[in-house]
């Protein structure tokens, strides 16, 4: 049996980072004393949305940490040039917050954010073991430590130099994701001359656990009152939300497609929706008469449309929170239009959803390419951020129709066809017997977890790197 460890978990403060770490946490928990070291304005927030029981911050033997970083919550929620505090600067203050942590603190092992890179060498400094956890795509992970740059690409350009740098400190990477969805890039990155003598473990994707079940139970009233794949879903993440002329335009396009739809987005944005939305923006109304909703839209075929139902209040939600999971496992869901950050991206294929991704920054166009390659849908041409065009209307709707409607694609089969034979691959691999389980109970175990030798000259760690 392994023994007990107290291990260590350092989050980044986007909810992107801290939800796929969080749940390796509770999985980890189950063998071992985990304590989850997030920025403390988070801390209430982790209760307030379901993410652990609302009446304690401890499940189990799993604790939440408030890191002493001084980051306020629009801190950690703006990007852009107009942020308070730059992407880069955050992550600064995070790891020096943590330098301060660390010394009164014995953790036997300490698994961080791939972001968090100047963690890396604090932690061996201190002769304790260090793990990497990429909270993205295998690709992903690849292209930081292949990176040979500059690409002209200035997130990867500025991030990714100190993050494949910092990989001589650890005892290994684990990875969001499964090889399975990326054979040849799981064989490349298990290869990389950074990683020999270290573990690499494929233990993802782990999703969030269940949020909010109360509300839960009112969407899926909801769902449960619409024609089979008949609604098309609307969710850009956390971070970035389109400007308010693409909004208006976007609100023109669901409204045009004649079908249910739910358009997660937060409150402030709903006013630059067209007016036909605006007023009972949530479209929820009583158990019974959705219900009876419904039965009706039932009998009147597959795309749940009665006379009038574009935009009638009843055939729609816009939440400003919506449980994604549940959604996109439900079969009234025809189509996911999505920013496809990797999150989005793992819950539509474990729901065997079509997607039309709408990529905003960073991994996400690989991720949206990714399903175009391997025909689950379509990206939308244009998208970005910041970004100055304005798609229009007809062009969105014409792109969510050709998804939704289950055409064949040109590499055979339909969107859905394909959507839900890989389904069942990620089911395979994240299931008991399969190859995501079998490297996170390797990693349970922890067996090499032994501080690395690193003799590393001056000039291999970027000037200005965090240490």
């Amino acid at each position: 049996m392994t023994p007990r460890r107290n291990i260590l978990l350092l989050n980044f403060a986007h909810y992107g980072h801290i939800i796929p770490l969080l749940e390796l946490g509770k999985k980890l928990s189950q063998h071992h004393d985990v304590d989850f070291l997030v920025s403390s304005v988070r801390v209430p927030e982790i209760a307030f949305r379901g993410l652990l029981p609302a009446d304690t911050l401890t499940t189990g033997s799993l604790n939440v940490i408030g890191l002493a970083d001084g980051l306020t919550l629009e801190m950690c929620n703006e990007i852009g040039d107009g942020a308070e505090v730059s992407f880069v600067q955050r992550i600064e203050i995070i790891v020096n917050a943590y330098r301060q942590f660390l010394p009164s603190h014995t953790p036997a092992v300490v698994i961080a954010d791939h972001f968090l890179y100047g963690a890396a060498e604090i932690t061996h400094s201190h002769g304790i073991p260090f793990y990497f956890f990429h909270t993205a795509s295998t690709k992903s992970a690849l292209e930081v430590l292949d990176f040979n740059g500059p690409t002209g690409r200035e997130f990867e350009d500025a991030m990714y130099p100190s993050m494949k740098a910092a990989t001589v400190y650890t005892v290994g990477i684990i990875v969001n994701s499964t090889r399975e969805l990326d054979l040849e890039a799981a064989r490349k990155l298990q290869s990389n001359p950074l990683l020999r003598g270290k573990d690499l473990k494929l233990v993802g994707p782990v999703f969030s656990a269940t949020e909010k079940p109360n509300e839960e139970a009112d969407f899926r009233a909801w769902l449960d009152s619409q024609a089979q794949q008949s609604v098309v879903y609307v969710s850009f993440g956390s971070l970035v939300c389109p400007s308010a002329n693409q909004l208006h335009e976007i609100g023109l396009a669901l409204l045009s497609l004649g079908r249910p739809f739910i358009f997660s987005l937060p409150e402030a944005h709903r006013r630059h929706l067209p007016r036909e939305l605006h007023d009972g923006a949530d479209g929820r109304r009583d158990g019974a008469d959705r219900r009876r909703d419904g039965a009706d839209r039932r009998r009147d075929g597959a795309d749940g449309r009665r006379d009038g139902a574009a935009g009638d209040r009843k055939n729609f939600l816009i939440p400003g929170w919506a449980p994604q999971r549940l959604i996109l496992g439900h079969p009234s869901v025809a189509v996911f239009v999505s920013h496809c950050g990797w999150n989005s991206t793992t819950e539509a294929m474990f729901g065997g959803v079509p997607v039309v991704g709408w990529p905003v920054f960073g991994d996400q166009f690989d991720n949206s390419e990714w399903f175009r390659e391997h025909g689950i849908g379509e990206t939308v041409q244009g998208t970005g951020w910041p970004c100055e065009k304005v798609l229009l209307a007809a062009e969105i709707a014409d792109k969510i129709r050709k998804v939704a409607d289950c055409r064949d694609y040109s590499s055979g089969g339909s969107y859905k066809e394909n959507a839900l034979k890989w389904n069942r691959i990620l089911r395979d691999a994240i299931g008991p017997t399969g190859s995501a389980s079998n490297d996170l109970a390797e990693l349970s175990a922890f067996p090499s977890a032994a501080v690395p030798c690193v003799a590393v000259p001056s000039a291999a760690v970027p000037e200005g790197n965090l240490t």
